[in-house]
């Protein structure tokens, strides 16, 4: 899957339901996290109100353990649920696919992340 470009774009079109949990596995702070995920929308849309709107949930740092969780929604609806506090549902199809985006866009957050995600599809879908 990892070589078929048009898998990624499939995924990201796909109008399901879907989800991406970060656990962090080392601590990273707010300004890091916030300035990381805002570089990596920036490659792939404009900053607009939706993005300004999603990005102010992630309002602490983030420490070992914790998790961060982007749904999507069909029909354009994300939420992000911070530490275990959902914030509220974005209406938007292009914040949401910007979002996903950074993780599985041709210029990824962590192209390891990208390849780790993918190796463990397959097993999802059986």
């Amino acid at each position: 899957l990892a070589a078929d470009k048009g898998f990624y774009k499939a995924l990201i079109e796909a109008d399901v339901a879907k989800a991406f949990i970060m656990h962090m596995v080392r601590s990273v702070g707010y300004d890091d996290m916030r300035d990381a995920v805002n570089e990596s929308l920036a490659r792939h849309s404009k900053p607009d109100d939706k993005v300004k709107q999603i990005m102010a949930q992630f309002e602490s740092d983030l420490k070992e353990g914790d998790e961060a969780t982007f749904i999507w929604l069909p029909g354009g609806n994300t939420r992000l649920i911070f530490k275990g506090k959902p914030g509220k549902v974005h209406n938007s199809k292009k914040l949401q696919q910007a979002l996903q985006l950074i993780w599985f866009g041709r210029k990824p957050v962590s192209s390891d992340i990208k390849e780790k995600i993918t190796e463990r599809i397959p097993a999802m879908l059986k």
